[in-house]
């Protein structure tokens, strides 16, 4: 439906005191847009969003001319690690996939907790494709994954997102890149470092880690510290909680399994 708007423009206005020729020019291009004005069909993407979308996106004609400057950080260092988390994003099983995102939001629809997210996962993977590394690790939505595989269901591009973001935690610890400061974070620290020592989840280990994390980022610092103990206490004298955790029989060949099986991942990304 055409839009209509008023261009009528009184005839005493441009002879009313204060009003300066190059005013009256204004007004009346103004007045000439606004009559042929119509609603735009298509919008213009934008430049950060067209990039994002890769130079093969159908009906996307702007993202095949647009160059945008590549990621800056402050040091090399940062800007090396970047780099390499972008590339092992890619060259992972499910990574290869991202380039054949369609945007189409099915996946943030779909998912229960994007309302809590700093970006919902369409956007995670757009800022992929633009090589915007920070805001993939300065949002929390990799850490706040339900895992629910809604997402991965219903994706038409058949591209596995909860497997990408598994992906893109792992490579985060892996690189150093985990910015610290988020309860989730904690969290999936606190139980890898576990299952990394001992082979299996110590209830008790893996409370006192995410604690121990917590602590200095909480309003007085240590508040949960304080309440938890005596409710620990509790389950224990219950028998609910036991303080030593169970390990895998051989530590020794678990922790050689789990070297193995990382030098073999390392040799199958080099070749």
């Amino acid at each position: 439906m055409a839009v209509r708007h008023n261009t009528h423009v009184p005839l005493d206005w441009l002879s009313r005191p204060g009003k300066s020729a190059s005013a009256s020019r204004a007004w009346v291009g103004a007045g000439r847009f606004l009559r042929h004005y119509r609603p735009i069909r298509r919008p213009v993407v934008a430049a950060g969003h067209a990039r994002a979308l890769g130079p093969s996106a159908i009906g996307f004609p702007l993202a095949r001319r647009i160059r945008l400057p590549a990621l800056q950080t402050d040091t090399p260092g940062p800007a090396r690690a970047a780099a390499a988390f972008l590339d092992h994003v890619y060259d992972s099983e499910q990574g290869k996939r991202i380039k054949t995102c369609l945007q189409c939001g099915t996946c943030s629809g779909s998912c229960p907790v994007a309302a809590a997210m700093d970006y919902s996962p369409r956007a995670v993977f757009a800022a992929i494709r633009a090589e915007q590394v920070d805001r993939v690790l300065a949002g929390n939505t990799m850490w706040l994954c339900a895992s629910c595989y809604a997402c991965t269901v219903r994706c038409p591009a058949g591209i596995q997102i909860t497997d990408v973001m598994y992906d893109l935690k792992r490579l985060a610890f892996k690189h150093n890149l985990v910015r610290s400061g988020r309860n989730s974070i904690a969290l999936a620290q606190s139980f890898t470092d576990v299952v990394d020592r001992i082979g299996r989840s110590s209830e008790v280990e893996f409370l006192a880690r995410y604690i121990l994390r917590t602590a200095a980022f909480e309003t007085p610092p240590g508040k949960t510290i304080l309440k938890s103990g005596p409710l620990g206490f509790a389950l224990f004298l219950k028998g609910r909680l036991w303080p030593f955790g169970e390990s895998v029989e051989d530590r020794r060949r678990y922790h050689a399994a789990i070297a193995r099986g990382t030098r073999e991942d390392a040799l199958a990304r080099a070749g």
